[in-house]
Formats: structure tokens, sequence, C-alpha cells
């Protein structure tokens, strides 16, 4: 690992803002999910991976039915490692208590 390259090096990210609804979700993934192939070795098709997120169900839910998508597509086992943060906005909280 030594002479291996630091993670995100050559990068050049730019911030980009956003102004999110009650009920925007976010998801942020590593390239193991990008870099999953089918039986086929083709590239898994994202859009069907990620359909849950979409699909207004319990954010508490979403994480698991993506995984078992990507899963089914790509016969069990991934090739790569993989991170998934899936988040929900609720909305201003303004002068609510925090619990």
């Amino acid at each position: 690992l030594a002479d291996s390259l630091p993670l995100g090096l050559g990068a050049d990210p730019s911030p980009v803002t956003v102004q999110l609804q009650p009920g925007a979700r976010l998801l942020l993934y590593t390239d193991g999910l990008l870099e999953a192939r089918d039986a086929s070795r083709q590239f898994v098709q994202l859009d069907s991976v990620l359909s849950p997120l979409a699909a207004g169900g319990p954010i508490e839910n979403v994480l698991g039915q993506i995984l078992e998508g990507l899963r089914a597509l790509v016969g069990g086992s991934l090739g790569d490692d993989l991170a998934l943060l899936v988040a929900e906005y609720d909305g201003a909280r303004g002068s609510a208590q925090q619990h």
C-alpha cells in the first residue's frame, strides 16, 4: 500500500449548494457501487439498483433494499468494497427541542 495513490488524488472537486425540500433523500456511495458487474460482466444499471431511493418507502428500509437488489444483480458477492450512506431531510426544525 505504500506505493498506492491516496484516495482522491488528482480530483478537483467543485463545491455545490442545493436547497433540499422536506422528504428529499441523499445517497452517498463509493466506487464499489459504480463498478459492480452482473453475471455477464456488464456494469449494473444504477437506475434499477437505486429505485428504492425514489420509491417513497420508509427510509429505514432503503439501504437494505438497495443492497438486496445489488446482490441479486451481481449474483451474490460484490467484486469490490462498498460503502453506502442514505439520509432523508425532514425539513427545518426552527425552535424545536433537541432529543
